[in-house]
């Protein structure tokens, strides 16, 4: 496994990534266990005043001074090994093939996304991209654009002509809503096949929640932009990367048993 092979550390006898990650594991159980020092660490880590160094010289200098029990380490370390596996698992990319369209959905880096949408459409691989318009307002929009108004001002940067762009009918709420608008405009234009352009770490979600809402037929083609910055293998290694895969595992678990239906039937 990626997480289990690098150059070792001192602060905890594994190899680099594997190292890092089990660091972050006992801290949070130092935290859980009322250790100042480590919530001082976490603080920092989270507003990015501290990178892994100081937690692991946190952690180490707590081994040193038996605070630690020798089972919780050895939990660590298996659930650092494991890691690396909980940021590549969330990862997929279909194979390509023509699609009566390709959808930059909303969220994220939408400028990402939608000019990632703009290739498939430049190699001819559609004739036409869709957006959808998020109910909430993307930070990472400009004022005053709305999403879908930017990411269409996007793609015409981006070689897409205006005429070939359809922002789909009614607002969404989440990645659930998008493949329901998405399906049912596909059947409406009698297509069977789109390409579907989202973040690297969202492409399991999105892939299980096409699969769970509209199965098999229509088809859809997952992908994300080649330049994506998202690293599964070390996630960890920021605060950011943490929130990252902790809100997709809890998105998959969702599609999978239906959680969120359960509480709001």
């Amino acid at each position: 496994m990626a997480g289990c092979s690098g150059i070792r550390t001192t602060a905890i006898p594994l190899p680099g990534s594997a190292s890092s990650a089990a660091s972050l594991v006992l801290l949070l159980a130092l935290v859980i266990a009322g250790s100042s020092s480590a919530r001082a660490s976490a603080a920092g880590f989270k507003s990015g005043d501290g990178g892994l160094e100081k937690i692991a010289d946190t952690v180490e200098a707590e081994i040193r001074a038996g605070r630690i029990p020798g089972a919780v380490v050895l939990v660590a370390v298996i659930v650092a090994c494991v890691m690396p596996w909980l940021g590549q698992w969330l990862v997929v990319m279909d194979p390509i093939a023509p699609a009566r369209a390709v959808v930059a959905l909303a969220g994220g880096d939408p400028s990402h996304r939608a000019r990632g949408a703009a290739l498939f459409y430049r190699d001819g691989r559609a004739p036409e991209v869709w957006l959808t318009q998020p109910k909430g307002r993307n930070p990472d929009v400009p004022a005053p654009f709305l999403e879908e108004e930017f990411n269409r001002l996007v793609l015409e940067r981006n070689g897409v002509p205006r005429d070939a762009i359809r922002i789909l009918p009614e607002r969404v709420r989440n990645t659930a809503d998008e493949i329901r608008i998405i399906a049912a405009q596909l059947k409406q234009v009698g297509g069977d096949v789109v390409i579907i352009v989202t973040s690297k770490h969202h492409t399991r979600r999105v892939r299980e929640l096409w699969r769970a809402t509209v199965g098999d037929s229509p088809r859809a083609i997952v992908r994300y932009p080649l330049d994506d910055t998202y690293d599964e293998y070390r996630w960890w290694r920021t605060a950011r990367g943490i929130r990252t895969v902790a809100h997709e595992w809890l998105g998959l678990i969702d599609v999978w048993t239906g959680f969120r239906q359960w509480l709001n039937p």
